[in-house]
């Protein structure tokens, strides 16, 4: 590593480069920090850049929750920061107040500051080196009841966590979860939902259950849920999946991500006319460049289920004008 904070801070910085990586070949970049003495990582999409700490312009905010530092200028715009060891609970020896770093993270269309006490770098690999880890466990001196470790990376000598920056988020503000988007979502008079049959890729358990409760209760019930792309593509491949309309899919995903799954169905000649539409939230500039890449139909970022649904509704009445094209209405 460099010597200097601002050479270890730029290592990491991702906001004046292009599309790192080829676009359905199942790789991943993570960025690896520290807290304390244990080291974490984050999917490079999500990090927007890292800064030094000292010189930032913050100020602190009444009444804040645990964890939260306050409002900090950046890019002539205030973000909220936060203490990540706060957060997840960490006690130990910290960096110095002037070593710290910020790392600037977007995602659900919305950017985070979060300070950690150090950056190791960047290291590239497959999906299939990542090992996902189920929800449960200890929540930390916030109090939080859930893990925020949502899986293992094995680097060389060492064994890195992968941190859930959008379940902290969640707990930190419920208005920016899928639940509270999904109680927007209505029942459709015009439509029978229930005819469709949709297959959905999502590795994260909360996701799964939040976002299938929000289809069933809107009238989607003939819905069949894969934990990653590669389950789902063995799903379509079968005799059962053979009858799917319409796939809505995850992008960050363990085994298989959702690019690579969009890119062999469509690549597909039984499946590739099959609407694929993406609901994660990696959902950027960049992102939807990708998406289009792998010929994806529609993408959309999470939280906003109550934007998905609506756009099925339109992907169903083109299914059904397509398979009864004189006259024909759902």
């Amino acid at each position: 590593m460099a010597n200097s904070q601002d050479q270890r801070a730029g290592k990491a910085n991702r906001s004046d480069k292009g599309i790192l990586l080829d676009v359905g070949t199942n790789e991943v970049e993570f960025l690896e920090f520290g807290v304390a003495n244990q080291r974490f990582a984050v999917n490079v999409a999500k990090v927007f850049q890292v800064v030094p700490w000292s010189g930032l312009m913050f100020r602190e905010l009444p009444l804040s929750s645990p964890g939260t530092i306050g409002t900090v200028l950046y890019r002539d715009e205030f973000l909220k920061a936060y203490e990540l060891r706060t957060l997840l609970g960490i006690t130990g020896t910290e960096a110095p107040e002037e070593r710290k770093l910020l790392l600037i993270a977007h995602f659900n269309c919305k950017t985070y500051g979060f300070r950690v006490d150090y950056v190791h770098g960047i290291e590239r690999m497959s999906w299939t080196q990542f090992s996902p880890i189920d929800g449960g466990g200890g929540g930390g001196a916030s109090g939080m009841p859930e893990s925020f470790v949502i899986g293992t990376l094995k680097l060389e000598d060492r064994l890195v966590l992968a941190i859930d920056f959008e379940a902290i988020m969640t707990k930190l503000d419920p208005g920016q979860s899928v639940e509270s988007h999904g109680s927007k979502v209505t029942t459709s008079k015009e439509l029978d939902r229930s005819q469709v049959h949709v297959l959905y890729c999502e590795d994260s358990p909360t996701i799964r259950r939040i976002a299938s409760a929000v289809l069933r209760n809107a009238g989607y019930t003939n819905v069949f849920i894969a934990e990653t792309g590669k389950e789902g593509l063995e799903y379509l491949n079968s005799d059962a999946g053979k009858t799917v309309d319409i796939i809505l899919s995850d992008i960050e995903m363990p085994e298989m991500d959702g690019l690579t799954f969009c890119k062999t169905v469509k690549s597909q000649p039984e499946t590739g006319s099959i609407p694929v539409v993406f609901f994660s939230s990696l959902i950027s500039d960049q992102m939807r460049t990708k998406c289009e890449s792998v010929s994806a139909d529609a993408w959309f970022s999470k939280p906003e289920i109550d934007k998905v649904v609506p756009c099925l509704d339109d992907l169903y009445r083109k299914i059904v004008v397509a398979k009864n094209p004189v006259g024909s209405t759902p």
